[in-house]
């Protein structure tokens, strides 16, 4: 990202001033054309002192969490020793038990790179509808159609319909449900919730004898998926609504580790 002398690439909102301010108070600061001026939050700390800063962009820390800890990932998954070993059903690979510290540290990373996606993609969607929704908004429930305000929005509808329903209608564009960018947020999806809601066969696949391999248990989606692909599924998903209005600052970098500038 070029620097353009505002800050942090995180920050939720960033832009320079176009005329001179005056103060606000006697004493006050007054500020020229052109001076960086940001979001800021306001809040206390344990001392019950208020404390200020600039306000961070919640799906910017998400992603960057993701990025990098994907990033780390496949740098341990590039130490990964597989040794070839027979298998009742032909020949296979096997990670020793002296060898398994490294594929274990690729495993946290995997799921952190993944928990932290898939959050981006769900503050993304809360701050898009708090933002752009006016009034309510219904949808089909089973056998009637409930209204929602913008909270009960966020609080009680998934991510899931949020981005194939919610967002296209707020944002008067088409759905990406159906599309490569709907494919891979599948794939982020089926991760995550092996992640985060973990059943009995992603902490031990072989638990039942089926003969099948589960396709949606964790140590699948880890083993047949570059990590990098969990952050950048997030990135492209965010990039579909954003393309409706100007490109975030924060969308910057995210979108130059899409490419492979980063």
């Amino acid at each position: 990202m070029q620097d353009d002398a505002l800050g942090d690439w995180r920050i939720q909102a960033a832009a320079r001033l176009a005329k001179d301010v005056p103060p606000a108070y006697a004493g006050g600061p007054s500020h020229k054309t052109g001076t960086p001026v940001h979001l800021s939050t306001a809040t206390r700390n344990s001392r019950n002192q208020p404390v200020g800063f600039v306000t961070p962009s919640a799906t910017a820390l998400a992603l960057s969490i993701a990025m990098a800890t994907s990033v780390e990932a496949e740098r341990l998954n590039s130490q990964l020793i597989f040794k070839e070993v027979i298998t009742p059903e032909g020949k296979g690979k096997s990670v020793g038990y002296k060898d398994v510290g490294p594929l274990f540290d690729y495993f946290e990373y995997c799921m952190m790179a993944v928990t932290f996606s898939f959050q981006a993609l769900e503050t993304f969607c809360n701050h898009t509808i708090a933002n752009e929704l006016k009034g309510n908004f219904s949808l089909q429930r089973r056998k009637e159609v409930k209204t929602f305000t913008s909270l009960e929005l966020e609080r009680e509808v998934s991510t899931e319909e949020k981005l194939a329903i919610v967002l296209p209608d707020i944002l008067k564009m088409n759905s990406p449900k159906g599309k490569k960018v709907w494919q891979n947020f599948v794939t982020l999806k089926r991760a995550r919730d092996a992640t985060i809601h973990m059943k009995s066969t992603d902490q031990y696949p072989n638990q039942y004898s089926t003969g099948v391999v589960d396709e949606d248990t964790l140590f699948y989606q880890f083993l047949n998926h570059k990590a990098t692909e969990f952050p950048k599924a997030a990135i492209n998903m965010i990039n579909y609504f954003a393309s409706a209005k100007e490109t975030p600052r924060w969308l910057i970098v995210p979108l130059e580790f899409l490419n492979g500038k980063k």
